[in-house]
């Protein structure tokens, strides 16, 4: 098996993670590690001239000959995201999709651009739930999202610098409580995101304006690691994201444990928040009052190193990357 990496070429800063499980994949398995150029039938125009058949006729040739070793596993951000192998090809690519937010209507155009995949895997149990529950057509399996092993928890407790953060997309509910509880309490450093016309992500602070710039994944989890408080909620969560009713738990959970923050969450009662044991680190804030209660308390506490250890060594990419390879084991397209 190869891992073909998209790193060439897409830069924006949702991508840095799956870079980091790319890299993970590779110190793990030692299985070789492809940069996709945009391969040549997306320069084509099909149907445009003979050089897409005659590479289509060879490629086709060439698959017949495959060996299972050679199957291309590769990540892909949703269902119509490019996909980085050759068209005649496909019978030996595993596409791990990350944000399956399909409705009814879009399952024809999945079965028709995956069909010939002999594996796809999803990130999400609702996604895999939602495709069992319809006799999905294809070979289908479920390995949960991760947080790279390098983020590790420490053993000791991380100083802090400011009270409560919230970045990347927000939950309104929770950012409406947040509001009238920074009325209530004037002194409650608030830090925010801001993205410029340019495209660069800067931090704002409540008490002192703008902080700086975190346009990298480093800077991205300091930022995280200096923050007591955290506000999180599962992207379909009061309309939060536009999802079609899925509601996957995000790395950004994760993150927030490997960087000690408490987490002020809003969530649903799902088999995977349950997988997560969100209810074990966050209570479910529906209301201002258990907000206003929380926050109080997560000011004045630190978190519990041992329970935020024990949940996060669960879900660190080397334990998904077992899984990984007992599913391919189990497809035998080792």
């Amino acid at each position: 098996m190869r891992l073909i990496t998209k790193r060439r070429y897409i830069y924006h800063p949702s991508w840095h993670i799956v870079y980091e499980w790319e890299e993970d994949i590779y110190n793990n398995l030692q299985i070789p590690l492809s940069l996709d150029d945009k391969n040549l039938y997306s320069k084509i125009p099909k149907g445009k001239g003979k050089l897409y058949d005659i590479l289509c006729k060879i490629d086709n040739l060439y698959s017949r000959k495959r060996k299972s070793s050679d199957n291309a596993f590769f990540f892909l951000m949703n269902i119509f995201d490019y996909f980085p192998v050759y068209p005649c090809a496909r019978n030996i690519s595993i596409p791990y999709i990350i944000d399956f937010f399909v409705d009814e209507d879009k399952l024809a155009y999945f079965y028709t651009k995956f069909k010939k995949c002999p594996l796809v895997l999803v990130s999400s149990f609702e996604a895999y739930n939602f495709l069992k529950e319809r006799k999905c057509l294809l070979n289908v399996k479920c390995i949960p999202l991760s947080l790279s092993d390098r983020y590790k928890i420490s053993s000791e407790y991380i100083e802090k610098k400011y009270d409560v953060i919230a970045l990347g997309r927000t939950n309104p509910i929770l950012m409406e409580f947040l509001e009238t509880y920074l009325k209530e309490n004037p002194n409650v450093e608030f830090v925010y995101q801001k993205n410029s016309n340019k495209g660069d992500y800067a931090y704002y602070s409540t008490k002192t304006g703008k902080i700086g710039e975190a346009n990298s994944r480093a800077d991205y989890m300091e930022i995280l690691g200096k923050s007591k408080i955290a506000l999180y909620s599962t992207p379909g969560m009061d309309n939060s994201r536009s999802t079609n009713g899925f509601n996957p738990v995000t790395p950004k959970f994760l993150e927030l444990i490997s960087k000690q923050c408490h987490i002020i969450a809003r969530y649903p009662d799902t088999e995977e928040c349950r997988f997560f044991e969100m209810g074990k680190i966050s209570r479910h804030i529906d209301n201002y009052q258990l907000f206003k209660d929380t926050m109080n308390k997560y000011l004045a506490t630190p978190v519990d190193l041992k329970l935020y250890g024990e949940v996060l060594e669960k879900h660190y990419t080397s334990k998904r990357i077992i899984e990984l390879q007992k599913i391919i084991k189990e497809f035998s397209l080792s």
